[in-house]
């Protein structure tokens, strides 16, 4: 069975463009740890003011029992996280 060519649209250019790939900078794992936690804690800070503003417009629904688990999972990455810089300070 022959293949049909497609019909090129008016849109498309004569020749398709080289893809450009870009090379990711390689960083040191302090480096790459510091830009995961800066993302990171970015991320949190603006799903927390988000979920603040609920609370003053009044947005339907009652989740206070997911918040105070949220609660207790945030302080337990605290507690590691203090565990760990102790532990890092000390030696």
């Amino acid at each position: 069975m022959a293949q049909r060519k497609r019909k090129r649209c008016r849109n498309c250019p004569d020749e398709p463009e080289p893809i450009k790939v870009v090379p990711i900078p390689r960083v040191g794992a302090a480096d790459h740890g510091a830009q995961l936690w800066q993302q990171a804690m970015f991320t949190c800070q603006s799903v927390i003011e988000m979920m603040y503003g609920y609370t003053l417009t009044g947005v339907a629904g009652d989740q206070t029992a997911q918040l105070r688990r949220l609660s207790e999972r945030l302080n337990q990455v605290l507690q590691n996280c203090e565990k760990r810089h102790a532990d890092s300070s000390t030696t």
